[in-house]
């Protein structure tokens, strides 16, 4: 019964060596899958992270240029604002002006004497004089306030592009 027992351990402990043999086999070979598979997603996390390293600074800058352009903006209507206002005022100067030469013109051809006529003559060409130089004021007024609407416009445009490029960004990131 001994060697029965024996020969029954004996297989027992050759099957189990063969079994743990085949084990480590097979998880060797496992092993360099395994390994290979865990280097590919190092790589992957290592590129995702150098990704977001540089979309941080460009975030950055763009926000950055995004409030340049605001800022740019916010003046450039500002001043926009003070040259129409200006243009208003020298308007109505202009037109108070041409107003008091028609009212001065009216009273020559209704006056009768001549010393009030050349008194009266004399405001009309003060008033006319004024009203080349307010002409040239709005002229002046006029251009400017042309080119600043034209420089808003080409700010806008310019905040328009960053902020686009703003959204791109965002989406890039969200898809991640």
């Amino acid at each position: 019964m001994r060697p029965t027992l024996m020969r029954g351990v004996l297989a027992v402990l050759i099957g189990t060596f063969v079994l743990g043999s085949s084990m480590v086999a097979r998880q060797s070979r496992q092993e360099p899958d395994l390994t290979g598979a865990l280097l590919i997603e190092v790589r992957g996390l290592r590129a995702a992270i150098e990704q977001l390293a540089a979309t941080g600074p460009r975030v950055q800058l763009a926000l950055g240029r995004l409030q340049m352009h605001e800022q740019r903006i916010d003046t450039l209507v500002k001043r926009h604002t003070d040259v129409r206002d200006r243009r208003l005022e020298v308007e109505a100067e202009l037109a108070r002006h041409k107003n008091t030469i028609g009212s001065l013109e009216e009273t020559i051809r209704t006056a009768t004497s001549t010393a009030p006529r050349e008194e009266i003559t004399e405001a009309i060409r003060h008033h006319r004089r004024l009203v080349a130089e307010t002409s040239e004021r709005l002229q002046r007024l006029v251009a400017e306030e042309a080119a600043i609407a034209q420089d808003v416009s080409g700010e806008q445009a310019q905040w328009t592009d960053v902020s686009r490029r703003l959204d791109e960004l965002d989406r890039a990131l969200n898809r991640k």
